[in-house]
């Protein structure tokens, strides 16, 4: 499965530049604001799944600590050339769910997004990624996560669509 990831790396930035990271991200701080009692710049997050990076600069540049981690490593790279070109020094690393057990360091918080939870597709790796998630996370620390509502999915389906990129 990594390899259709890293192939994947050179369009995801196309096909989804319309993505609305900020408001996404504002969400996300907003949430942040609710659950924990740390100011902005002393608070670290961990953006699991992170694709290209693209959550993790928003909150970055929201004076976050922010660090991603993918299991694709051309998303990994991607991120990489474009916090270094925005200056943001922002580590990366190559773990999935099933490993990011392996970052060595907690985090106050943790996110998932674009329902990336749901590629997660036995009881087994959800249950290790649950584990994982606990290990990386302080005291009280959060996890943030989406996930597609399979009932509006189904009940809005269409057969066809169209993106031009």
């Amino acid at each position: 499965m990594t390899d259709n990831f890293n192939e994947y790396a050179q369009y995801y930035d196309l096909l989804y530049r319309d993505k609305d990271y900020h408001s996404e991200s504002v969400y996300v701080s907003k949430l942040l604001d609710l659950c924990l009692s740390k100011p902005v710049e002393k608070t670290s997050i961990l953006d699991l799944a992170c694709g290209t990076g693209r959550h993790a600069q928003e909150l970055a540049s929201m004076g976050y600590a922010v660090e991603g981690s993918d299991i694709s490593a051309e998303m990994v790279n991607v991120a990489n050339i474009r916090s270094a070109k925005n200056g943001q020094p922002i580590k990366f690393h190559n773990e999935s769910f099933q490993t990011c057990n392996w970052i060595d360091r907690k985090f106050d918080a943790l996110i998932a997004m674009f329902s990336a939870i749901g590629y997660l597709s036995s009881y087994q790796d959800l249950a290790l990624t649950m584990s994982n998630i606990r290990y990386l996370l302080v005291e009280n620390g959060v996890f943030i996560f989406d996930f597609w509502n399979g009932y509006a999915v189904a009940k809005n389906f269409s057969q066809t669509r169209i993106k031009r990129a």
